[in-house]
């Protein structure tokens, strides 16, 4: 059975999720030295925070039907995990948020996880909370913040990088005048942020047997507070599986967390680069710890990169950015420039400023070297 956070309600700890059915495996937020009310506060502006927090998008299949009940069925589903998806990002965010502030989620023993079964009524677990949390838990608190596995560094906040890559600010072009939609706003050359080399194979699943293998090249991947997950540092690169075809690669991302190593797959990607999103949800990995030995040098080489408008309205441009490389590509970014009355608007390149203007249902660009240091994540999504 998976554990379960357990409360007194959600403006009583601010934590509760429900008792589990067997009492087994309860757990309760503790900090030492803490009583009940200042952990229920505590836990209160946790959750509060964590109405805010939005679940990293994954891609629905199209799955056409003729049936419009068949329709109608398959969007309740999504709407169903969706909103289980959102949930569970929000508790996440609350967990990360409560051990921030020295609150460890302790396990209870199942003399204590009985007790607070029998706690039926609102005040009868109010006591139990208050005696539960005035005894000496400070071993059991510490312990429980030590996380699973190694963090990342996190990767550095540098200019023109996005992503897995870094812009070469002395190779960017930017096309002047007459931009349509689906054409270039700009090119540039491109190089990978940081790459490592694997040392030993890193075990993501049992089923067919999937495993980043030891000598592969990873690269760094970071879209800050704008990616999922949000803040997340990741890995990324080949994970190789058996399957009818015999054994293939195909990439993966790897970011750590408290409880361990999560590793999805990107939703555009290739073994040179991944973009943002996820194709599915993130699984945790069995292995125990990433063994990488970066480079100083990119051990993937460079990328071409354009940035392309799929759209302008009289309300702003909406642009792509892709990597090219042997003939494949590689979505990384997309963004919205909104437009004022004048037609005009702006995207922030660094150290320079992308200045774009809508003239006669075309794009007019151009570079200034005005900028404030802030880059394309600074930017709403598309």
């Amino acid at each position: 059975m998976s554990h379960r956070i357990v409360g007194l309600s959600a403006a009583v700890l601010a934590l509760a999720m429900a008792l589990p059915a067997s009492a087994k495996d309860a757990q309760v937020f503790a900090k030492s030295g803490v009583g009940r009310a200042e952990t229920q506060a505590q836990g209160q502006q946790c959750w509060d925070e964590a109405r805010g927090v939005k679940a990293p998008g994954a891609t629905v299949p199209y799955m056409p039907s003729t049936s419009v009940a068949a329709a109608a069925g398959a969007g309740l589903a999504i709407g169903i995990v969706q909103g289980y998806v959102q949930a569970k990002a929000q508790g996440v965010y609350v967990d990360d948020c409560m051990r921030q502030h020295g609150f460890g989620k302790i396990t209870l023993t199942p003399d204590e996880a009985a007790g607070l079964a029998a706690a039926k009524s609102p005040e009868a677990r109010s006591a139990w909370f208050e005696s539960f949390l005035t005894r000496d838990l400070s071993a059991r608190v510490a312990a429980a913040l030590i996380p699973a596995v190694p963090a990342f560094a996190p990767a550095a906040a540098e200019p023109y990088a996005v992503g897995g890559l870094r812009l070469d600010p002395a190779t960017v072009k930017a096309y002047a005048f007459g931009i349509l939609p689906n054409q270039t706003v700009l090119t540039a050359t491109a190089t990978h942020r940081r790459t490592a080399v694997l040392k030993a194979d890193f075990p993501v699943a049992s089923l067919l047997d999937q495993r980043a293998e030891a000598g592969a090249v990873f690269h760094q991947v970071s879209y800050g507070a704008t990616g999922a997950p949000a803040g997340a540092t990741a890995w990324c690169g080949p994970v190789a599986n058996n399957s009818i075809r015999g054994r293939i690669t195909m990439p993966f991302c790897i970011w750590s967390t408290f409880d361990g190593y999560r590793v999805a797959q990107p939703l555009s990607a290739e073994s040179w680069l991944a973009g943002a999103g996820s194709a599915g949800q993130p699984v945790m990995a069995p292995a125990s710890e990433l063994l990488l030995e970066e480079s100083d040098r990119d051990l993937l080489g460079p990328m071409e990169v354009s940035l392309n408008l799929t759209r302008l309205t009289k309300a702003g441009a909406f642009l792509q950015a892709v990597a090219a490389r042997d003939g494949k590509k590689v979505v990384f970014w997309e963004g919205f420039v909104a437009l004022n009355a004048e037609g005009r608007g702006e995207l922030p390149f660094w150290r320079q400023r992308l200045r774009i203007a809508r003239v006669e249902g075309a794009l007019r660009a151009s570079l200034t070297d005005d900028g404030d240091g802030k880059g394309w994540l600074d930017r709403p999504a598309a």
